[in-house]
Formats: structure tokens, C-alpha cells, sequence
């Protein structure tokens, strides 16, 4: 079909259902017809290279696919592949048998359709952050889809040079920089490309040990692979991911940390940080998938070159002011963004910061407060003890995870976990009771050995609001912790004050009237002011 025939498919008469509205999307591979109720994704006859759309066949066999992998993240969406015929009196929709072939009707089969739900585009992710309206709570949400769909997908264990293996993620990265250098630049953005490029292939080098690990653990799986902010939509405010890779298995098998990653980078190039950090929090929250951080930036920085080039290539070298085109200044604004990856490795230090305080003292808000503000990773000592005996984090457990035994495997995985987190450059905020100076020291003496600032994040609340506030969450029910009054006076019993080489580089923090305001500030004092 062409665009011709599109446009006569912008017609009541070719549909078998009541049509309210038409409304036309293009992209390069294809077409969407909007009808009202119903949308029709019709593939264009093209041949890209690395899709391949020109025969009636493959657009059927794509069609087919594209229903079958999408059913995996939402079964709602995608109902079935239909026939679009041509008779005598124009162009119909046509359902197909069980075998593909129309059933009993008059007309010649020129072309397929996927016949979906149609959904209200305004509710994508994309649009919403265009506007202004994504917000950390479905940012949160979207996490925990993804969590889902990862948790839901058989493992693969490709070898070397197959499908998901790291050197396949070398060769895209590789071809990427090769188109770019292809087009003109200026010796400085030159430079600066090169530069990008030597650090990212000593990042890979860097950490080829660790990708391989995670091929073993079962990190790679055949995804979704396409998991930017436009094919996600809201609908009945959850979440709901779709338009996966039907066409090119290399795009879509794949570390399931390179899918955050994605996603991750086009949060963040749209200057929504604080988003992109509750993204990343919630899904190594509910993953516990905190060795993903090895990778994570090796996708971020590739992803922003796939879009960098997608952008380059729609300029013309030629023409007069090239450097000043739209699609050019994209193109740069995508290198930045890769750059800034590189950056924030080379000069940001990481900090330590070690929660402190009764249960009900507010620490988890604050402590998603600083991680939001430092762009840190957030490890909660109640998930982490439910994940050492195989529970999710809402789900309820009982005494035995809670002995002194169960409490010394809890706070060693925190101290190895914030190791792993602020070896990869990142800010780590470990939110527990810390009540003890024994539990306190295993964490001290990691930021020493790693020569990053440590800070005590000591909340304060009265007694009677932090009562209260934990009868509200045992009655709500929807919290991770599962602190009762009773427990929280036992605390208040038993705790140990900080010492005074604590308090030395510890904040006191009242959570009466919410997060203060000047709370980054009197952390970044500490850390400036630490001594070394």
C-alpha cells in the first residue's frame, strides 16, 4: 500500500464497526489509523536494512509477531491481525481464519492490518512529559511494571557474539560512532566525540567481567526492546507498556538493565531528573537488581547516541547553516547527554549517607527526599531483609526473619550493597534504624576504605506523632515496614546514642513539619567539611 491508499482507508465504509473519528500517525515503518474505538497499524512495503517490510508475506509474518510478543506486557491492546481487501465498491477490513486466509468475501487481499484498542495518545508518557505532567509517582509506577514484565521472562544465556552477548552491544555502539564520525564536524565536536568514544569502550572493557556474570545470573531476556516514554500509555492510570520490536530480534534480546536504561535516558533528556531517579530507585527496589549499575551506563550512553544518530542522519550536510538545523541541534543535544554520563563517572564523588532514628521518625521520606535531590541510590534495610528470605516487598513474613542471626545477614547485604553502589559512582543512602554503634561501623569503615564522605542522616519526631503515624500505616497495610508502636518503644529503650566522632559528621533532621527545606545544604556542608 501506499500513501494514496491510506487515504482512502480514511472512510466509514471500509470498517465493520461504527467509526466516531479518523485520525492519521506515521512513522517510517508504518501507519496507524485511528477510528474511535479501534486502531489499524498497517506496515509500510520498505526495506531499511535492518527492517525488511517489502514483501506481502513478511508484512504478515511482522503482523503476526508483533500481536504474539506484545501480548506479553498487555493482552488488552493487541486483538488480532485482519486482512485489508479491495473490492469493487473500494478498500474493507476483513477478518482472517485461524490459518491467516480471508474467510468468505468478496475482494482481493492486498495488505494486512493489527487490529488494536485504541487508547487516548494524550495519556502516553511522552506527551504527558512534554506537557509538563510526569510525575515520580508514575514514574514509580512504570518501575514496578517493568519489574514485573523482567521478573516474568525466561532468562537466556547467549555466548559470545550471540544475541544479547555484550560483544553484540560493542558492535551497535561501534557502528553508531562510525556514522557519526561520518558526518562533518567541527575539530572541537570532534574531539569531544573522540573522547566519548575512549570512554566508553574503557567502560566496557571495564566491565565485560561483570556483563558476562550477568548473562550467568540470568539477566539477559528477549524483551521489549523499544521501552522509551512514547510507548508507554496511561490507561485507568496504570502503566501500560506496548510497540515492542517485532522486526529485529538483535534490538530486543538483551541485559533487561539496558531496558531501565533506555528509559532512563529519555526521562533525563527531557531534563526530568528527579523522575529518572525514582525510575531507577523503585525497579533496583523491587528488584534488587543493584549489580545492573555495572552496565547501566553503558546504556545510557548508547541509547543517546542511537538517538543522536537518528537525528543526524534526517540533516542535510549541505544545505546552507547546517549546524543551526532542528534535527542537528537535537543531534547535539544527545551528545551532551552521553557526554554527561562520562562526566558524572570522572567527577562527581559519591557520598555515604547513613540513615539513623526510630521507626516512625520519618527516615525512608527523607531518605527518598536526598536520593531524589542527589541523584543517589536508596537501599531499605526492610526490603532487603524480605529479599534475603525470598519476599517481595509488601508481602507479610514472620518472626523468624526478624532473630540476630536474620539481622547480621540484613546489615552485611547493606554493607555490601552500598559498596557495589558507591564503587559505581553513586551516592548511597542506606535507610535503617542504626540504633546500635555496631551496626554503624561496618559502614563507617567503608567509606573510609573508600575514602568518601560518610554523613548520619539522625531523624527526630515526638513520640506522639510517631505513634500515630504507625497505627495509620499498620492500618493501611501498604508499607514494607512492618514496625508496630510496641516495637518502636522497645527501640526507644534500647538504642544507643551516636558517639561523639558521629556526631561530628551527623545532621539532625526534625520531621515535625515535613523535609526542611535547607536539607541538601546542611548535607553538602558536611561533606565539605569532613576533614580529609
Amino acid at each position: 500500500m501506499d500513501t494514496h491508499d491510506i487515504e482512502c482507508l480514511l472512510e466509514a465504509t471500509c470498517y465493520p464497526h461504527p467509526v466516531s473519528d479518523f485520525k492519521l500517525r506515521e512513522t517510517h515503518i508504518s501507519w496507524v489509523i485511528l477510528t474511535g474505538d479501534f486502531a489499524y497499524k498497517i506496515k509500510k512495503p520498505v526495506d531499511y536494512g535492518f527492517v525488511n517490510f517489502s514483501r506481502l508475506s513478511d508484512r504478515h509474518f511482522f503482523c503476526k509477531r508483533e500481536v504474539e510478543l506484545n501480548r506479553q506486557f498487555t493482552k488488552d491492546i493487541y486483538l488480532d491481525v485482519v486482512g485489508v481487501i479491495q473490492t469493487a465498491d473500494g478498500f474493507q477490513i476483513a477478518n482472517l481464519n485461524i490459518d491467516g486466509e480471508l474467510q468468505e468475501t468478496e475482494g482481493k487481499l492486498i495488505d494486512y492490518a493489527i487490529r488494536m484498542i485504541q487508547f487516548d495518545d494524550n495519556q502516553q508518557l511522552d506527551h504527558l512529559a512534554s506537557r509538563g505532567e510526569l510525575t515520580t509517582n508514575m514514574c514509580i509506577q512504570t518501575a514496578r511494571m517493568l519489574a514485573r514484565i523482567h521478573q516474568s521472562l525466561s532468562p537466556l544465556y547467549p555466548k559470545p557474539g550471540e544475541l544479547g552477548s555484550p560483544e553484540r552491544l560493542k558492535d551497535a555502539v561501534a557502528e553508531d560512532f562510525d556514522l557519526i564520525f561520518r558526518s562533518p564536524h567541527t575539530p572541537e565536536h570532534a574531539e569531544q566525540l573522540k573522547q566519548l568514544e575512549k570512554y566508553w569502550n574503557a567502560l566496557f572493557q571495564n566491565h565485560l567481567k561483570a556483563f558476562n556474570a550477568r548473562i550467568k545470573e540470568g539477566f539477559v531476556h528477549d524483551g521489549h526492546g523499544d521501552t522509551h516514554l512514547g510507548n508507554i500509555v496511561l490507561i485507568d492510570d496504570d502503566p501500560v507498556l506496548f510497540d515492542c520490536i517485532e522486526f529485529n530480534d538483535n534490538f530486543r534480546v538483551m541485559d533487561c538493565m539496558g531496558e531501565i536504561g533506555f528509559l532512563a535516558m529519555d526521562i533525563e533528556s527531557k531534563g526530568l531528573m528527579k523522575q529518572s531517579n525514582a525510575l531507577l530507585n523503585e525497579y533496583l527496589e523491587q528488584t534488587g537488581d543493584y549489580s545492573g549499575l555495572y552496565v547501566l551506563n553503558l546504556f545510557r550512553i548508547h541509547y543517546a547516541l542511537v538517538r543522536a544518530k537518528i537525528n543526524l542522519v534526517k540533516c542535510d550536510p549541505n544545505a546552507p547553516g547546517y549546524t543551526n538545523q532542528p534535527d542537528f541541534l537535537t543531534y547535539q543535544s544527545y551528545i551532551a547527554l552521553a557526554d554527561s554520563y562520562c562526566q558524572e563517572r570522572r567527577h562527581q564523588k559519591p557520598a555515604l549517607l547513613i540513615m539513623h532514628g526510630l521507626s516512625g521518625a520519618g527516615k525512608s521520606t527523607v531518605a527518598s527526599a536526598i536520593a531524589s535531590t542527589m541523584g543517589g541510590i536508596r537501599i531499605r534495610s526492610d526490603v532487603e531483609r524480605k529479599r534475603l528470605f525470598g519476599l517481595g516487598c509488601n508481602d507479610p513474613s514472620d518472626k523468624k526473619i526478624y532473630t540476630s542471626q536474620a539481622s547480621d545477614m540484613t546489615f552485611s547485604r547493606l554493607t555490601t550493597l552500598a559498596e557495589l553502589v558507591l564503587e559505581q559512582g553513586f551516592t548511597c543512602i542506606i535507610d535503617a534504624t542504626f540504633l546500635h554503634e555496631a551496626r554503624r561501623k561496618p559502614l563507617q569503615t567503608l567509606a573510609q576504605r573508600l575514602n568518601v564522605p560518610c554523613v548520619i542522616v539522625s531523624c527526630e519526631l515526638e513520640t506522639e506523632t510517631m505513634t500515630q503515624r504507625l497505627i495509620e500505616r499498620e492500618k493501611r497495610g501498604d508499607d514494607v515496614s512492618e514496625a508496630t508502636v510496641e516495637i518502636m518503644q522497645q527501640q526507644a529503650l534500647h538504642q544507643e546514642p551516636l558517639t561523639p566522632a558521629e556526631k561530628a559528621h551527623a545532621i539532625v533532621v526534625s520531621t515535625d513539619n515535613g523535609i526542611p527545606g535547607n536539607l541538601q545544604q546542611l548535607i553538602a556542608a558536611k561533606i565539605d567539611n569532613r576533614g580529609d
